[in-house]
């Protein structure tokens, strides 16, 4: 066959493009195959990569147990944490508070989340929530419910009150709310001091509230020196003379103060963040904060506590 210089040059241009085509569809199947051998295929891989891309923020809640994070990669990381609202038994819990911080994490490093959990009848929420307790001896009286637990995030692992002898360990922590019983008003949880119980049947009684802990001590009993929390922990009830059986208060950096009567609330807990971080922001639980959804604000946290970290560069 006879070709002109026309058709000579048409045929090397399909010559070329078909050329470029198998090339293409052997770069195509050799990729495949190598990543078929590790199980996969390209859409897996690209899914793969889509969501290593959406994973800078991850949120924790309540378990029961310590969680460890381990850093993915070296870079600043945001830090929240939303404490517990204590219990109530017709009366107003206290709502736990919010604390955030930045700071930059190493990779392959661990820090440890403990989340804690909203009071209920009686017993204190997970993570230092102080129990609330029973009447004794006196006829149609009520009891108190337990305050609420604190969250918190530290390079070492156990809960608040277990931390005590290593207290360089804390990270940041929001404070729990404190319980209440069938009328009254928990304390919420810090803020850098948590917030005092309230009584609502007679303000004569506000004596037998609890008070909110500070950066330095817990709160006790209005007036006295029982119901007293501690280091990580609210403080248990106490007994009014005539044998009413009070609230708890919330757990925090230090705990509220346990209540006296039923109708006094508990105090709120502590938050507190560690010298080093930045940005810090600490909202008592009867102001507006972040949602913990990222979605939004609310007035205070009620029910179980959360945390959220968030890689920001």
């Amino acid at each position: 066959m006879k070709l002109n210089n026309k058709g000579f040059a048409i045929s090397i241009i399909i010559y070329s493009v078909g050329s470029l085509a198998v090339l293409t569809l052997i770069l195509i199947l050799a990729i495949d195959s190598g990543i078929r051998k590790n199980n996969t295929t390209i859409v897996d891989a690209i899914k793969d990569e889509l969501n290593s891309a959406s994973k800078s923020r991850w949120t924790f809640t309540y378990s029961g147990i310590p969680e460890a994070f381990t850093v993915p990669e070296t870079g600043t990381y945001q830090l929240e944490v939303w404490g517990a609202s204590g219990g109530s038994l017709g009366g107003t819990a206290g709502n736990g508070g919010y604390a955030t911080a930045k700071l930059t994490l190493t990779y392959n490093s661990t820090i440890y989340v403990v989340v804690g959990s909203a009071g209920n009848s009686y017993n204190g929420g997970y993570n230092g929530g102080g129990n609330g307790g029973e009447s004794t001896g006196v006829e149609g009286s009520q009891s108190g419910a337990g305050g609420g637990g604190a969250t918190h995030i530290a390079t070492a692992t156990g809960t608040l009150e277990t931390l005590r002898t290593q207290q360089s360990s804390i990270l940041i922590v929001a404070g729990g709310g404190g319980g209440t019983g069938v009328e009254g008003i928990g304390g919420v949880g810090g803020g850098t001091t948590g917030g005092n119980g309230y009584d609502t049947y007679n303000d004569d009684y506000n004596d037998f509230c609890g008070a909110g802990g500070t950066q330095s001590a817990a709160g006790c009993t209005n007036s006295t020196t029982v119901g007293c929390g501690t280091f990580g922990r609210g403080g248990d009830m106490s007994l009014y003379s005539g044998g009413y059986g009070g609230a708890g208060g919330g757990g925090g950096y230090y705990g509220g103060g346990g209540s006296a009567r039923s109708h006094a609330g508990g105090g709120g807990g502590s938050s507190y963040t560690a010298s080093g971080v930045t940005d810090v922001q600490i909202i008592s639980g009867d102001q507006s904060m972040p949602d913990y959804t990222g979605d939004g604000t609310m007035i205070g946290n009620s029910g179980n506590g959360y945390a959220v970290i968030t890689k920001l560069s």
